[in-house]
């Protein structure tokens, strides 16, 4: 799965993954920084700005780009939920 977020919001991506219980690294770039949320069954149990890696660092990456680019790539990881998945939307959204 491949898009920008002119066309598709980024929640609406995140909601796509997490109801079809995808698992694999969601690629997310706009014209600051890139970042990588890898996903296991539909629930993010990792993710990384450049060397940055944990809550910390997803947070800083705007949960509502006007613009970019995404990219899904279903594969294999490893890792444990790092919380409920509307939790982590609603916790992403509070701390942006």
């Amino acid at each position: 799965m491949e898009g920008s977020f002119d066309t598709i919001p980024l929640s609406d991506v995140l909601q796509m993954i997490h109801a079809s219980r995808g698992t694999g690294i969601l690629h997310l770039k706009t014209h600051q920084l890139p970042l990588k949320l890898q996903f296991m069954l539909g629930e993010v149990v990792g993710g990384s700005i450049l060397d940055w890696e944990g809550l910390e660092a997803i947070v800083t990456f705007p949960l509502h780009p006007e613009q970019g680019h995404f990219r899904f790539d279903a594969g294999r990881v490893q890792g444990t939920p790092l919380m409920p998945f509307k939790v982590f939307v609603g916790e992403w959204a509070r701390m942006n």
